[in-house]
């Protein structure tokens, strides 16, 4: 439930000027918007992964794979979460725990977690799939 007089339609059709930004490059506007939105409305699973989503357009791993650690905490099965958390885990180097969420998207039955599984190739074997 959004905080501060915030209805649901306010937060979503912030989101909707978030997400233009982002899918425009404008990055930095878009995680600003997104980030005001998580203070706001802080169990929105959405808002936390598209701030995922721009923290890692911003080369900004290690803040992206905390947001869309707690997109996973509200939304256990959202597998954009999960397959940006793991994208955030293989550019910080932690291809153990990138490993582990493209196995839970295997599980989920999800096709990103086979791209998923190359980039981690690519990523542990210094730059060719195998």
């Amino acid at each position: 439930m959004p905080k501060l007089g915030w209805t649901d339609l306010d937060v979503f059709l912030v989101s909707e000027r978030a997400q233009a930004l982002h899918s425009q490059g404008c990055y930095l506007l878009a995680a600003a918007l997104f980030e005001g939105l998580v203070a706001i409305d802080p169990q929105n699973a959405y808002c936390r992964d598209a701030l995922a989503a721009s923290y890692l357009a911003l080369n900004r791993p290690a803040d992206a794979a905390t947001q869309a650690s707690a997109a996973l905490r509200i939304d256990p099965e959202s597998a954009s979460a999960r397959a940006r958390r793991c994208q955030a885990y293989v550019e910080l180097g932690r291809t153990d725990l990138a490993h582990a969420d493209v196995e839970a998207l295997r599980d989920q039955g999800e096709p990103a977690a086979l791209r998923l599984a190359a980039t981690l190739r690519i990523a542990t074997s210094g730059g060719s799939a195998r």
